[in-house]
């Protein structure tokens, strides 16, 4: 069988966005393995709602273990001295395209990629975070008592754009 919805595309933002963190045992989210791409996003939407009312664009997720896993409906990056970081597949989390060009554009601005646990406990020393997926490409992003200028951000900005182009 196949499904088509449609749905209006929203306005993507052109300034850093909002994330909120919310413990994913709260919401019904639903990870398969082998990961795929599922129209159950039920707990997701019900989070991104909850998220909306704080003022905020996504999701961030961590789990019981207050390991990061993903967004309602983006993977998540974070940099930290020339580092770019994000969570292991390993947690059930799906790859994602987008998540797997940035992974190879990295080492042109001189980020080392790295899958590794990102504890909640640790995002305030973060130099720099972002979200991303096939929509909106790289979105920086910002939670609350927490800034950052963006720079290596931008970077990936343009360089996911240029390749998209060729």
């Amino acid at each position: 069988n196949i499904y088509i919805t449609i749905k209006q595309l929203y306005n993507i933002p052109k300034d850093p966005v909002k994330v909120v963190f919310y413990n994913e045992s709260k919401y019904p989210v639903l990870r398969f393995n082998p990961a795929i791409k599922s129209i159950n996003y039920l707990g997701n939407m019900m989070a991104i709602e909850d998220a909306n009312k704080e003022g905020a664009f996504e999701v961030v997720f961590y789990n019981d273990n207050k390991a990061i896993t993903e967004c309602a409906m983006r993977n998540i990056f974070f940099i930290r001295d020339n580092n770019l970081i994000t969570p292991k597949l390993e947690l059930g989390i799906l790859p994602g395209t987008t998540r797997k060009m940035i992974s190879k554009i990295s080492d042109k601005i001189n980020l080392k990629y790295l899958e590794q646990e990102v504890l909640l406990d640790n995002i305030d020393s973060m130099d720099e975070a972002f979200i991303c997926s096939s929509v909106v490409g790289v979105l920086p992003c910002f939670w609350d008592n927490w800034k950052s200028d963006f720079i290596l951000t931008k970077r990936l900005q343009f360089l996911l754009e240029e390749s998209l182009q060729k």
